[in-house]
C-alpha cells in the first residue's frame, strides 16, 4: 500500500513539474513573439544560442533596415539549430545573396526532403535569379507535399506575376491570404491589382498596414509600399484639394523610406507626387519630383509622359518636346519587348523573334540579355554572322 502511495505521489510530482514546464514554456513563447527589441537584445546577450530569440531579433533588425546585423543573427541561428525548419525560413528571408541562400536551402532539403516551406523558399530565390523552370518545379512539389501551405501559394503568385499571368497570380495570392493573413501577401496582391486599376481593393488591402504606423513589427519596405500603392491608387479617384494634400504627405513619408524599397520601386513615390501636383494645377511644382522619377527609372513611360505635360504647362516647350520624344521611343521599345517575348512564348524556336528581341534589349541598354540571346542564336546556328558581329560590338 505504501509503495502504491509513493508511486502515485511520484507521478503527481512528475505531472506537476511537467505542467509547470509547459506553462512556463508557453508564457515564454508568447513573450518572445511580442517582446520589444531592447528586451530581446538583453535576452540574447544572456542566452546567445537560443534560436527563437535569435529569430525574433533577426526580424526586428530586418524591419528596422539593419540588414547586416540581421544577417549575422540569422546565420548564427542556423548554426546552433541546423535542423530547425523555421531557422532556415528566416535565413531565406534575411540573407540577400540568392546563390548563398539556395546552397543553404538545398543542403537542408537533402536532410529533410519533405519540407514544403523550404521548397517554397528555394523556389522564391530561383525566381529571383531568373530560373523560372526550377522555381515552378519546386513550387509544384511544395504544394503536392502541403496543399494548405500559405507560403507556397504566395510564391506561386510571385511566379505567375513574373510570367505575366495576372489572373492566376491573383488566385494564388487570395488562396494564400485565406490560409494566413499577412502583410507580405496583402502587398503582393495589391501589386497584382494595380495594372487592373482596382484601386478600392488596393486601399482596403493596404489599410491595416497604414493604420499600424511606424511599428517595429512592420518593415520599412512594407510601410513604404502600402503608402505608395494606396496614395497612387486614390489619385485616380475624385478628390478635394485637402485630400490630395493628405496623400502628398503620405507620399513624402514613403519617400523618406525609399532606401528600404527595391530599386525598381523607388521611382513610384516621386512619380505619384508629381502627378498630385498636376492634379492641383501646379505644373512647376510637379517638375522636380517627375524629373527625379525619370532618373530613378528612365524606362517607365508614365513618368516621361507626365513630365512632358508638366513642362508644356509650365511653358518649357523645348524640354517638353525632348521628354515627348523619349516617351515615344521608350513606349515603342517596351511594345516590341512584349511582342517578341510573346512570340517566343508561343514558338520558342522562332530565331527571328530571338534576333529582334536581342536588338530591342540592346537598344534599351540591357547588354546582358542581348548578349545571352545573341549567344543563343550562335549555338543554334541561326543568324550566326550577324549575331557574332553584334557580340563583338558588345564585348568590352
Amino acid at each position: 500500500m505504501r509503495r502504491s502511495l509513493l508511486l502515485v505521489s511520484a507521478l503527481v510530482v512528475i505531472i506537476v513539474v511537467w505542467g509547470t514546464t509547459l506553462v512556463r514554456d508557453s508564457r515564454w513563447r508568447k513573450w518572445i513573439a511580442t517582446a520589444p527589441r531592447s528586451e530581446v537584445e538583453a535576452y540574447v546577450t544572456a542566452h546567445p544560442d537560443q534560436p527563437d530569440a535569435l529569430l525574433r531579433l533577426t526580424t526586428l533588425l530586418r524591419n528596422a533596415g539593419e540588414w547586416e546585423a540581421a544577417e549575422g543573427r540569422t546565420r548564427h541561428a542556423v548554426e546552433v539549430a541546423p535542423n530547425e525548419e523555421r531557422c532556415w525560413v528566416e535565413y531565406s528571408r534575411t540573407i540577400r545573396d540568392d546563390k548563398e541562400v539556395i546552397r543553404g536551402l538545398e543542403g537542408f532539403l537533402k536532410i529533410q526532403p519533405e519540407s514544403a516551406s523550404i521548397r517554397a523558399e528555394a523556389a522564391r530565390h530561383y525566381l529571383l535569379t531568373g530560373d523560372m523552370s526550377t522555381a515552378q518545379t519546386l513550387i509544384d512539389k511544395a504544394l503536392q507535399l502541403s496543399p494548405e501551405s500559405s507560403s507556397a501559394y504566395r510564391i506561386q503568385g510571385d511566379l505567375m506575376t513574373a510570367l505575366r499571368q495576372l489572373p492566376d497570380a491573383e488566385k494564388a495570392y487570395r488562396k494564400s491570404l485565406a490560409l494566413q493573413d499577412d502583410n507580405e501577401t496583402r502587398l503582393a496582391l495589391s501589386r497584382t491589382l494595380i495594372p487592373l486599376q482596382r484601386y478600392e481593393e488596393i486601399a482596403g488591402l493596404c489599410a491595416p498596414i497604414i493604420r499600424a504606423g511606424s511599428s517595429p513589427e512592420l518593415s520599412q519596405e512594407q510601410r513604404a509600399q502600402a503608402l505608395i500603392y494606396t496614395a497612387g491608387g486614390r489619385l485616380y479617384s475624385p478628390l478635394t484639394s485637402q485630400e490630395i494634400e493628405i496623400l502628398q504627405s503620405q507620399l513624402r513619408e514613403a519617400g523618406t523610406l525609399s532606401n528600404a524599397l527595391r530599386a525598381e520601386e523607388r521611382f513610384l513615390s516621386p512619380y505619384f507626387l508629381g502627378e498630385s501636383f498636376l492634379r492641383l494645377g501646379k505644373p512647376k511644382e510637379a517638375i522636380e519630383p517627375l524629373e527625379r522619377s525619370v532618373r530613378l527609372n528612365p524606362m517607365f513611360p508614365g513618368s516621361l509622359f507626365s513630365l512632358s505635360r508638366a513642362y508644356r504647362l509650365a511653358g518649357e516647350t523645348k524640354k517638353a518636346e525632348t521628354a515627348t520624344a523619349q516617351h515615344t521611343r521608350i513606349s515603342r521599345l517596351l511594345g516590341e519587348l512584349e511582342m517578341y517575348s510573346n512570340r517566343l512564348t508561343q514558338k520558342p524556336d522562332d530565331a527571328e523573334a530571338v534576333l529582334r528581341l536581342a536588338g530591342t534589349f540592346e537598344e534599351l541598354g540591357n547588354k546582358g540579355e542581348a548578349v545571352s540571346l545573341y549567344q543563343r542564336l550562335v549555338s543554334q546556328g541561326k543568324y550566326v554572322d550577324l549575331a557574332q558581329k553584334r557580340l563583338k560590338a558588345l564585348s568590352p
